[in-house]
């Protein structure tokens, strides 16, 4: 019996393993079940799936970003922004902000007109639908006093990195000032 995975798409994962060039085991997912499937996730190792709703074994590390760091972050996106559909994704010592990379209004007409065909959950099938862009992301700048600075996606051609928007405060703080700009045009005026 392999461990599996549900993914927020609903696609199965299977855990493999195999070997490196140099003999050491790696490890991965696979939706195919055949090969070195294994029951359970190795000791060091951690399961995380990205935004996009890829899944990886990682190796497990100290966690510099709390839960309670995302959840202030969730919670200030549905209070200052007017998202529908995100996600925070916490890794090392960034927590970052994506949103959809569709035109959710185009989206829906599609979905709309196959759920209708097909008889299909409208809203289940449009949010495996939609693929997810980094657009903002809070940086752990101190970690004894909590402190952060904010920075935003820029997709400028020549630049097409992250730029900082805002000077180091508390993560409350930045969530205030920046994340009303979340899906509006004066997002792409933010810069420090």
């Amino acid at each position: 019996m392999s461990y599996t995975y549900i993914n927020r798409k609903g696609n199965v994962f299977h855990l493999h393993q195999g070997k490196t060039k140099t003999g050491k085991p790696k490890y991965y997912f696979s939706k195919s079940d055949k090969g070195n499937t294994i029951d359970s996730i190795p000791d060091g190792y951690e399961m995380y799936e990205n935004p996009n709703a890829q899944v990886f074994l990682i190796k497990d590390k100290p966690k510099l970003i709390s839960d309670g760091d995302v959840k202030i972050v969730n919670e200030s996106i549905r209070n200052y922004s007017k998202l529908t559909h995100f996600i925070v994704d916490r890794k090392d010592d960034k927590i970052t902000i994506h949103t959809p990379g569709n035109d959710l209004s185009d989206l829906d007409s599609i979905v709309s007109l196959a759920g209708a065909m097909r008889n299909i959950d409208v809203d289940k099938y449009k949010e495996q639908m939609i693929t997810y862009l980094p657009m903002m992301r809070f940086v752990l700048s101190d970690v004894e006093k909590r402190l952060f600075y904010a920075e935003r996606f820029c997709f400028k051609g020549s630049i097409d990195d992250w730029i900082p928007i805002g000077s180091e405060n508390y993560l409350e703080m930045l969530c205030m000032s920046y994340l009303k700009h979340l899906g509006q045009e004066s997002f792409y005026d933010l810069i420090l």
